[in-house]
């Protein structure tokens, strides 16, 4: 549906999954847009769902530390989203967003610390719930040599079963920044901040707080041709020690360089 700006469609997303039998979902899809100044301001929201496959190899991209017998594998039903928010334009090179967003899952994975290799492995486990957000971004790049990024997230999680939504942060900030300082030579500046995140050991079922954190990284780019450039990057440049997954701490100093 289409009137004086306002836009709206919706439907019905059939989905057929194969776990362990096979199971029938029947997920929203629906989107809500209203444009309040043209160019400048437009609110929208979207309701849907969706079936998240997981595999052992989903789970070792995000967590390289789980066991080779992380339990079973589930797909996570994620049965209502919602992401209703603001977006708009300060002017031609400033751009903002603002949503707040819900979903309403089963089967979510978590990763707790296993009972084996003195909890040095983790093992995959499941919890139904829910997760609220409140996310907000600014970006502005005024001309082709400098660019700006801003981006924040507060989350919230509810589970049914377990104490909280385990090595789940419950925030995240990050700005990013990129200036090219001649044509061949681009340098960028990555600051990263991880809020609060708990773990859980099965061994001994107990509960640890992990802090949260802030990673800065630097990078410089020599683009020597179209196709061939040099890079020297540097990451946590401030010397801190800090946990993303428990029992595993990160490197004070991470140098990488290359040839792309």
């Amino acid at each position: 549906l289409d009137q004086d700006d306002f836009h709206l469609t919706g439907g019905i997303n059939f989905t057929r999954e194969y776990n362990y039998d096979a199971t029938f979902h029947l997920f929203p899809e629906v989107h809500l847009g209203l444009p309040i100044a043209e160019n400048i301001l437009s609110i929208y929201a979207d309701v849907n769902g969706y079936v998240q496959k997981n595999t052992y190899r989903s789970f070792l991209e995000e967590n390289p530390f789980i066991s080779d017998t992380a339990g079973l594998l589930i797909n996570t039903s994620h049965k209502v989203v919602f992401k209703g928010g603001v977006t708009g334009n300060f002017s031609a090179a400033t751009s903002f967003e603002a949503h707040f967003g819900y979903d309403a899952f089963n089967n979510l994975p978590l990763y707790v610390n296993s009972t084996l290799s003195s909890s040095n492995k983790f093992n995959v486990i499941y919890d139904n719930g829910s997760m609220m957000d409140i996310h907000a971004e600014f970006h502005h790049h005024p001309n082709d040599k400098f660019q700006f990024g801003l981006k924040a997230d507060y989350y919230s999680y509810s589970v049914d079963n377990q104490q909280k939504a385990w090595q789940k942060p419950l925030s995240e900030l990050t700005l990013s920044a990129g200036y090219n300082i001649a044509d061949q030579i681009i340098a960028s500046l990555d600051i990263h901040s991880s809020g609060m995140r708990y773990a859980f050991i099965q061994q001994d079922d107990s509960v640890v707080n992990l802090k949260g954190f802030v990673d800065v990284s630097l990078k410089l780019e020599y683009r020597y041709t179209k196709i061939l450039s040099v890079f020297l990057q540097l990451n946590n440049l401030g010397f801190s020690r800090y946990y993303i997954w428990n029992n595993y701490p990160t490197e004070r100093l991470n140098v990488l360089g290359g040839i792309t």
